[in-house]
């Protein structure tokens, strides 16, 4: 990926990696949250006329996330999170 400093790895995250996983889960960010963890996620506040104007599209029963831009050691603590959570046994396929 041509990796050489924690700027290469910013930019490839939130210009690589994250919008192909948006583009998988292009509309649950339930899982897109699941899937990069929470740390680079927020929840969405969506005001009453955004509600009104989405009428049946809006679904009162799901809590909304959106990417949320970490940079510096937050960024690099949430990386190393989500690399330290992978293969912990936690998800659906361990064994």
């Amino acid at each position: 990926m041509g990796l050489y400093n924690e700027g290469d790895l910013h930019f490839a995250w939130y210009n690589r990696v994250v919008p192909l996983f948006q583009e998988y889960f292009h509309s649950d960010s339930e899982r897109l949250r699941a899937v990069i963890g929470k740390e680079f996620m927020e929840t969405v506040k969506i005001n009453a006329a955004l509600q009104i104007a989405l009428g049946e599209l809006y679904d009162d029963g799901r809590t909304q996330y959106e990417v949320k831009q970490l940079v510096g050691d937050p960024f690099l603590q949430a990386l190393r999170k989500l690399a330290a959570g992978a293969g912990d046994g936690n998800d659906a396929g361990a064994n």
